[in-house]
């Protein structure tokens, strides 16, 4: 009993690592692509606004509920966010005048 309980609570965690590591790491290739290419108009603004929200919210819940793990992971992806919405500004000069890419 002890120790299905134990490995249930292994199972659990693993997959907690997993969704952190997926969350993580689920804007990287977008970061890169954007840094490589210098164009944005494929990245979505909403899209944008509701990620740095997202991660916002998390970022809040997971401090005031003391839940540290979650904090970083969600710092990583506002980090991630806020790096996306400097592109989407700095290279807005590479679309056309009435191009807005939602």
């Amino acid at each position: 009993m002890v120790i299905s309980i134990l490995m249930e609570s292994v199972y659990v965690e693993l997959i907690g690592y997993a969704a952190a590591f997926f969350g993580t790491t689920l804007m990287f290739p977008q970061v890169y692509k954007t840094w490589k290419t210098k164009k944005t108009e494929g990245v979505s603004t909403l899209m944008l606004f509701f990620y740095f929200m997202n991660c916002s919210l998390w970022l809040a819940y997971s401090v005031l509920t003391d839940v540290y793990p979650l904090a970083l992971t969600n710092a990583v992806g506002l980090a991630n966010s806020i790096i996306l919405i400097m592109f989407k500004l700095k290279y807005k000069k590479n679309r056309p005048p009435h191009g807005f890419s939602m």
